[in-house]
C-alpha cells in the first residue's frame, strides 16, 4: 500500500453517467480519528485535507465505466495515527515489521465485492467503504525528502487508501498504471501538481 507505483497516463475511460456525486460534499459521512495528538502541531487541518480529497476521489471514481453507480451517501473512515501504531498494524494486517505511510482496510475487496454491497444496501441507507490509516511521521519524512508540501503528499497518500477502499490495486503493473493515472487526475482536480514528476511545482503558488 505504498505510494511506489508505476508512472504511466494510461487513463481509463469515462462513462457519461452521474453516479451520486452531486451532494456528495454534504452526505459524505467522514469518521476522523485522530489518534496521534502531535497532528494538531503540524500546522494543517487534517480533517479539512481528508474530506476534500475522499470527496474528489469519489467523484472521479463515480464516472468510471468498471464501478457500480455510488450511492450519494458514503461512509469512510480515516485514522491519524503515528509510527508506532502503523508499525503493529503492518505487522498484524502484512507481516512486514515496520511502518509504513498508508493503509487501508476495505470492507469490499475487489470491484465485484463492492458491487455486490451497493446492491445489498438499503435505499437511503449509508455504504461504508472502509478505513484509510495515516502515519504523521513516515509521511512527514517522505514529504521533506521529496521537497514537497506535507499537505499535498498527505492529500496524494488519503486519495491512494480511498482507491484502494474501491477495489484498486497495483500488485500488478497494467493496474498500477490506472490506479496512478487515477490518483494524477484527482489530485490535479484539488490544484496539487503530479506527484510522480520529479519536476513539478505546486500549483496555483
Amino acid at each position: 500500500m505504498s505510494e511506489d507505483l508505476a508512472s504511466s497516463m494510461d487513463t481509463p475511460r469515462r462513462s457519461s453517467r452521474a453516479g451520486g456525486v452531486t451532494r456528495l460534499a454534504d452526505e459524505l459521512n467522514l469518521e476522523i480519528q485522530l489518534a496521534d495528538g502531535a497532528w494538531k502541531a503540524i500546522g494543517v487541518d487534517p480533517e479539512q485535507l481528508a474530506r476534500k480529497s475522499v470527496t474528489a476521489t469519489l467523484a472521479v471514481a463515480a464516472r468510471l465505466d468498471h464501478l457500480p453507480n455510488l450511492p450519494a451517501r458514503i461512509e469512510v473512515g480515516v485514522r491519524f495515527t503515528d509510527d508506532q501504531e502503523m508499525r503493529r498494524l503492518n505487522a498484524v494486517y502484512r507481516e512486514i515489521d515496520s511502518s509504513t505511510n498508508v493503509l487501508a482496510f476495505p470492507v469490499s475487496a475487489s470491484f465485484e465485492d463492492l458491487a455486490a454491497e451497493i446492491q445489498r444496501a438499503a435505499p437511503g441507507g449509508i455504504l461504508g467503504l472502509g478505513d484509510v490509516v495515516l502515519a504523521r511521521q513516515t509521511i512527514c519524512r517522505e514529504a521533506e525528502a521529496a521537497g514537497k508540501p506535507f499537505s499535498d503528499h498527505l492529500c496524494h497518500l488519503i486519495v491512494h487508501g480511498v482507491l484502494h477502499l474501491l477495489g484498486f490495486d497495483h500488485d500488478k503493473e497494467e493496474k498500477a498504471k490506472k490506479m496512478e493515472a487515477l490518483e494524477i487526475e484527482i489530485l490535479d482536480s484539488l490544484g496539487i501538481a503530479n506527484p510522480y514528476d520529479e519536476t513539478r511545482t505546486r500549483k496555483n503558488e
